[in-house]
């Protein structure tokens, strides 16, 4: 049954994105998980601030993999090549709607 979790989403400097996301573990710690990169094309700078991440299991949560989706007006949907799927709609919108694709890691705090 998949996960969901909610978090954020920050696109910079173009080409640059930071998602981050806080995931309890089994035994009830609270850990800080990030899934950052890049992309292309360049896009506008925006912030999704409630970005939901869904998952399978907590493995597609580690290591590098390629991203790829849409950056719409008022919204994102990205799914992380292994699996999991992240959309939400945009702060403000931008004044762009075209596909993204590239590689990010994730990362464990």
């Amino acid at each position: 049954m998949p996960q969901v979790v909610t978090g954020t989403l920050s696109a910079f400097n173009g080409v640059k994105f930071l998602c981050t996301f806080t995931i309890k573990d089994a035994d009830g710690t609270e850990y800080e998980h990030t899934y950052s990169g890049v992309w292309e094309p360049s896009v506008p700078d925006f912030t999704v601030p409630k970005l939901q991440l869904e998952y399978n299991n907590r493995d597609q949560l580690n290591a590098a993999h390629e991203i790829s989706g849409h950056v719409g007006k008022d919204d994102v949907v990205l799914t992380i090549k292994n699996g999991p799927k992240l959309t939400g709609s945009l702060l403000h919108e931008v004044d762009v709607e075209i596909a993204v694709k590239g590689n990010g890691a994730w990362d464990k705090n």
